[in-house]
């Protein structure tokens, strides 16, 4: 599915309408890159960038997360080294775009309450978004200091859109 159709299709069938106005979503194509290939994908809450996946950093990162971790243990594969990489990198909340569009899309073929408890933090922060997810079950899920930032977000974005709503 084409960005466009993605983003389209998520705004309108899967945001919550209390927050559909103020979250947008961007996908930006810096063509002057080294390899014509530097994408960002941001998320804007009220037009200010909250997020972004940004694919030139985030392969940098990962690359030299990598070598760091082959180093101080030479007997893991460079496919061991690097998933342990993705995931020291997912807890520094460094994301590529693609990270961004496949929850998009995985978001949209989950139950809700699979979402929620996803071990993605990217899929957990767009389940709590969701239209699926009513007052009661939102009042019911813990969001705390240690949780990814996103969710952290998203969390108060969405409690505070239902304040506004039954206020």
């Amino acid at each position: 599915m084409r960005w466009t159709k993605l983003k389209h299709k998520y705004k309108n069938e899967f945001l919550h309408e209390s927050v559909r106005a103020r979250v947008d979503f961007h996908f930006d194509v810096y063509r002057k890159t080294h390899d014509q290939d530097g994408q960002v994908l941001r998320v804007s809450i009220d037009g200010e960038t909250v997020f972004k996946g940004n694919k030139l950093l985030y392969m940098l990162r990962e690359h030299e997360c990598s070598r760091q971790i082959k180093r101080e243990a030479p007997e893991l594969s460079w496919r061991e080294a690097s998933v342990l990489a993705d995931q020291r990198l997912a807890k520094e909340a460094i994301h590529s775009r693609y990270h961004l569009t496949e929850a998009m899309r995985e978001i949209m073929i989950l139950p809700i309450k699979a979402a929620l408890q996803h071990e993605d933090p990217i899929i957990r922060a767009f389940a709590l978004l969701d239209k699926r997810v009513g007052r009661r079950r939102l009042e019911q899920i813990q969001v705390t200091e240690d949780s990814h930032p996103l969710i952290r977000l998203f969390y108060q974005v969405r409690s505070a859109s239902r304040s506004k709503d039954t206020a």
